[in-house]
């Protein structure tokens, strides 16, 4: 008996072995599997509500992959960093902004309960939108400090709101449960009084574009009246900060240098040809309006030393198209006339002053940002007016007349920069001043928001 115990005992030994190693087994493999769907289900479904910038990183400084159209799918693969998802999109990797991904789709579903109460308009001014998503239409702009009533919804970063009446969705970020401490009216800047201008001319200059006159030397001071191109403007006294004291039109103020030209102050005239001896009257001089034919064959090129105005005839009385960016390279298509070349310039025809054409290389200083195809850019510009509730159309026409859609341009001469041609000090006076002035979608947004802040006029090209 005492074997037979032994023998049993031994069996129930092994089995009981066995048992646990199996259990063992069990626990470690449904521990793996546990993780695996774990790891499966942090990929979270979700949609682009807009056209979309793929970048190899969490910000606006990193490059653009590719650009994702409207509505499609991507796979969000973990936590946003900087407001930045990481996330795939067509077996892509990469990062984009969480203002724009949607985890319900873009059309409203996926809407969660929000809290309820009073918020309060930051950062500026915000749309009121009719759906959950900037691919939604504006209905208005609630000003900075603007007081809305939180109806309890959420999605997309979306919140659900009633502002005057009319409800809709504005985005939570722009939100906030605290009442701003600055009036929600603009402060009159804080600027010095401006200097006083004299009574002594001292020399007269032109000007070479539009030119805002303001009541001191800077560009926070007060617009007086604009001088057409090519106006006479008296010099009252020595520059300040890069203003000259002038007078214009009976007027006294402040007009920057960079657009004030030496010489003869009164427009060219196209000169009267001498008569020959003959009974043929002389022709008349050429009409202010109108446009001057340009032929059709190229007989050279040569390149734009400075930002330089393509006029619709041979004088500066004719009207400018556009201003192409120095450094371009523009088709001569004839001789010139009155020292303006016929020209073609990206398919555009007209006339160009021959002081400011070279057949030398002009170098331009390039920032060495990334490049972007055009379409690229024209999305960047979309994204940009429409945070701001500006149209699409008049801000992509001033970007291609400014910089003809090239980010990294620069003009020597005045030293306006990027794909809206900031001046530097312009640059300084937008939120986005701590930006590089050549990354196009910080440029694009600094020009929605002074359009949007009453200051589209400081643009020649309109």
């Amino acid at each position: 008996m005492k074997h037979a115990e032994s023998a049993a005992a031994r069996w129930w030994s092994q089995t009981y072995r066995v048992i646990s190693l199996s259990m063992v087994f069990a626990m470690l493999f449904g521990g793996l599997m546990l993780s695996q769907q774990q790891i499966a289900s942090a990929e979270s479904a979700a949609t682009v509500t807009a056209s979309l910038n793929l970048r190899s990183g969490p910000g606006t400084d990193s490059p653009i992959i590719l650009v994702m159209p409207a509505g499609a799918a991507v796979s969000v693969t973990g936590d946003a960093t900087n407001g930045f998802y990481p996330l795939t999109y067509r077996g892509t990797s990469g990062y984009a902004h969480s203002d724009w991904i949607s985890f319900g789709g873009s059309s409203g579903s996926g809407t969660t309960s929000s809290g309820t109460g009073t918020a309060y308009v930051i950062d500026g001014n915000l749309n009121l939108r009719t759906g959950p998503s900037t691919g939604n239409s504006v209905i208005t702009i609630m000003p900075n400090g603007a007081t809305v009533s939180l109806t309890g919804q959420s999605s997309g970063g979306f919140l659900s709101v009633t502002y005057n009446g009319t409800a809709g969705w504005a985005h939570g970020d722009y939100l906030s449960s605290s009442a701003p401490s600055a009036p929600t009216t603009p402060t009159t800047p804080t600027t010095p009084s401006a200097p006083s201008v004299g009574d002594t001319v001292v020399s007269t200059m032109r000007t070479t574009a539009n030119l805002n006159m303001r009541s001191g030397p800077g560009t926070s001071y007060g617009i007086i009246t604009t001088a057409p191109n090519g106006s006479s403007i008296e010099i009252m006294g020595d520059p300040q900060s890069g203003f000259y004291p002038v007078r214009y039109s009976g007027n006294k103020g402040w007009m920057h240098s960079d657009w004030l030209a030496t010489g003869s102050a009164s427009l060219p005239q196209t000169p009267t040809p001498t008569p020959a001896p003959s009974p043929t009257p002389t022709p008349s001089p050429a009409p202010q309006t109108g446009e001057v034919p340009v032929g059709d064959t190229v007989v050279g090129t040569r390149n734009v030393t400075v930002g330089l105005n393509l006029r619709k005839g041979p004088g500066t009385n004719y009207t400018a198209i556009l201003v192409m960016p120095g450094g371009s390279t523009v088709s001569i298509m004839g001789d010139p006339q009155n020292g303006f070349y016929p020209i073609t310039f990206h398919g555009t025809k007209g006339w160009a002053s021959g002081d400011y054409l070279t057949t030398s290389s002009v170098t331009v200083p390039d920032s060495g940002n990334t490049k972007y195809t055009r379409d690229e850019l024209i999305q960047i510009i979309y994204a940009a007016a429409d945070k701001y509730g500006q149209p699409r159309a008049d801000m992509l026409r001033v970007a291609q007349c400014e910089s003809v859609l090239d980010p990294n341009i620069v003009n020597r001469s005045s030293g306006a920069s990027g794909l809206f041609q900031f001046m530097p000090g312009t640059w300084k006076t937008t939120p986005y001043a701590s930006q590089d002035i050549f990354d196009p979608v910080a440029n694009a947004e600094a020009a929605a928001w002074m359009w949007a802040n009453g200051r589209r006029n400081e643009w020649v090209c309109q």
